[in-house]
């Protein structure tokens, strides 16, 4: 069986997963599934300036955890 897997989280190598991207989607796999976590980093997001998730992540983890983590709490309320 073939899976596929979004570039976004691999280091340029293909292989390697990236540590940044799993501490994002462990954050959100609380309350989400693997395609909604999948869709929340390739949507244009409020928090991080109408920017995607991916593209924020670009120029730091700290922005992209925290709208995470707003995402996950309204998401819980």
């Amino acid at each position: 069986m073939q899976r596929w897997r979004p570039a976004f989280q691999l280091h340029p190598d293909g292989l390697t997963p990236r540590a940044d991207v799993a501490v994002i989607a462990e954050e959100l796999a609380v309350g989400m599934d693997a395609a909604e976590i999948l869709a929340w980093f390739a949507c244009r997001n409020a928090s991080l300036d109408g920017e995607t998730p991916i593209a924020r992540l670009r120029t730091g983890l700290p922005a992209v955890l925290d709208a995470a983590r707003l995402d996950r709490f309204i998401g819980s309320a």
